[in-house]
């Protein structure tokens, strides 16, 4: 669920950065990976993502992530919301003000597109929006996704 995947990435306030590339290599290092993982190619992983293709899905968000799946364990995935000290154009010349990056880091594929999808769905909701523009702690996060997740499970 993407609760416990957040609850395990963390949320990191105030990233002092002037441009997409240098938020992803700010924050990939302070990211609970695992000892195995070089940090340096999940960072370069992730820049080649964004290379080929932008990961802002607009309203101010983005969703870097590797192409290929550098975990090896599903408990060793993670998302990772970082809010940047000031907006941020993403990619640099789309004039996209980012305000809210998660990091979406998964051991198998379909983990990776259940992640991407149910954060899709929360952004598109101007409730949860609001929470990442006032840059919203953890804890008040982990409970409108819980409660997200809830109302969108089928009933018996």
């Amino acid at each position: 669920m993407l609760a416990d995947l957040l609850e395990r990435g963390g949320v990191w306030y105030n990233v002092a950065s002037s441009s997409p590339e240098q938020l992803i290599r700010e924050t990939l290092p302070l990211l609970p990976l695992p000892p195995a993982i070089e940090r340096t190619r999940m960072i370069q992983a992730i820049l080649e993502r964004e290379k080929s293709t932008s990961t802002a899905i607009g309203f101010g968000i983005a969703l870097p992530h590797p192409v290929s799946l550098l975990l090896e364990n599903e408990n060793e995935s993670i998302v990772a919301l970082a809010y940047p000290r000031y907006p941020l154009q993403w990619p640099e010349d789309s004039g996209e003000q980012v305000k809210a990056v998660f990091f979406v880091l998964s051991a198998s594929r379909q983990a990776h597109l259940t992640a991407l999808s149910q954060i899709a769905r929360l952004c598109g909701q101007e409730s949860f929006r609001a929470l990442l523009y006032r840059q919203a702690g953890k804890k008040e996060l982990l409970a409108a996704i819980q409660l997200a997740h809830k109302k969108l499970k089928p009933v018996d």
